[in-house]
């Protein structure tokens, strides 16, 4: 396995799980009401329908339940897609890929709780079923249209992440409203045999989703076959527009122009000691540049974003550790422990900094990183940078203030 495999697996590993760690007792709560929630929707939607329609019994529950977990999926995994899109521009510097990154990380979590939840209710139904058939036509089956699923889910998060960045998408509300159009339409509330033939026909036409969903209903409750008319070319079709999505994307990044300013210092760190360079004060392509993070952030803690970035070189203990020591003070803990976007700009530069000081090779340039801070926490800096342990190699900082580039000269 190559260098680069091993990464984007300990990435996806901790995109998965970086909510549900269990670092306090809130991540393993939050796994499982996120794996339960399904139960108890899928149990006051029955309750309402038997009420209301008088539509009872355990066909229309597990037919509610099969159908709200792979519906869920989707949900979790287009509005984590809306939360976490900026993640693009604050992973850049760190990941190769930093737009798979993001759409590794927005479906990791949601991802998690639906292979847990679709494991259980495969082996409840199992033994409501008492069926070792059963058991190998649902896993069969049910793969094969998690697989479709996937595709689909991938092509949905791409897009939101690309419409977010593009400030084409401004809010959650047309995501919320299309997810509650799909439920209304989609076979979780009704059954097919409850409506006429041709009312069904449109439904289907209309709606997609009822394939997908029946075709879950099909796999792990009524024990017959997939219909395979539509799923495939769907899933050719996805992976297709997902290709041609991401060359677009790479060719438009790369033709971004960068926005940064031209500060009037350049300082050098040569092992021991700060020098002016007289080298113009430009990023080098070959170099790591860390810059201010600017405009939106995606929305998960400064903690979580150094356990991601840091998921494939380095123990999260180490960077928070150096946290503390370039922000000294008895509310670090709690900073992290904050979402990005409440962070002021001298956090979040200080955030910053402490990825780049734990980047495992390469150069590495902080552009105006320390412009905001006083000369006490310059001093921290510096002492930090002198005797750190982490072996810190080649390091540019970039400043636009006089008084910053004087402190560090001196030091």
């Amino acid at each position: 396995m190559s260098v680069a495999t091993r990464r984007w697996g300990c990435f996806a590993i901790a995109a998965g799980f970086y909510r549900f760690r269990p670092t306090s007792w809130r991540g393993p709560v939050l796994l499982i009401v996120s794996i339960l929630d399904v139960l108890v929707y899928a149990t006051a939607l029955y309750v309402v329908m038997t009420t209301v329609f008088e539509f009872s019994g355990v066909d229309r529950f597990m037919t509610m339940l099969v159908g709200l977990v792979p519906l869920r999926w989707s949900i979790g995994c287009a509005l984590q897609a809306s939360r976490v899109a900026h993640f693009v521009k604050t992973c850049r510097p760190v990941c190769a890929r930093p737009f798979l990154a993001t759409v590794v990380l927005a479906m990791g979590p949601s991802t998690v709780v639906f292979a847990i939840s679709a494991a259980l209710l495969v082996i409840g139904l199992t033994f409501m079923q008492a069926s070792p058939a059963g058991l190998g036509h649902m896993t069969g089956w049910g793969f094969s249209v998690i697989i479709v699923h996937l595709s689909w889910n991938v092509l949905l998060v791409f897009a939101i992440i690309y419409m977010r960045m593009r400030h084409v998408l401004l809010t959650e509300g047309a995501i919320i409203f299309a997810f509650v159009l799909l439920f209304i339409l989609s076979p979780i509330t009704y059954q097919f045999s409850d409506i006429p033939a041709a009312a069904g026909q449109i439904l289907t036409s209309m709606n997609p989703a009822s394939h997908l969903i029946a075709a879950y209903q099909n796999a792990l409750w009524y024990g017959q076959d997939v219909s395979l008319q539509v799923l495939p070319l769907s899933a050719v079709f996805c992976v297709g527009l997902l290709l041609l999505l991401s060359r677009l994307v790479r060719a438009r990044t790369a033709n971004e122009p960068q926005d940064l300013d031209q500060p009037a210092h350049r300082l050098v760190w040569n092992g021991r000691f700060w020098r002016y360079s007289d080298t113009p004060a430009e990023p080098d392509g070959a170099a790591n540049v860390f810059t201010r993070w600017s405009g939106e952030l995606p929305w998960i803690t400064g903690r979580s974003m150094l356990y991601l970035l840091g998921s494939t070189s380095r123990d999260v203990a180490a960077s928070v550790k150096v946290f503390s020591a370039l922000a000294p003070g008895s509310d670090s803990e709690q900073l992290l422990d904050t979402t990005l976007p409440i962070y002021t700009e001298r956090v979040r530069n200080r955030l910053c900094i402490v990825m780049a000081l734990l980047m495992p090779s390469g150069p590495v340039i902080l552009d105006r990183l320390l412009d905001n801070e006083d000369a006490h926490s310059v001093e921290h800096f510096c002492m930090f940078v002198a005797s750190s342990p982490l072996g810190i190699g080649d390091m540019v900082v970039l400043s636009a203030r006089n008084e910053i580039a004087h402190m560090l000269a001196a030091y």
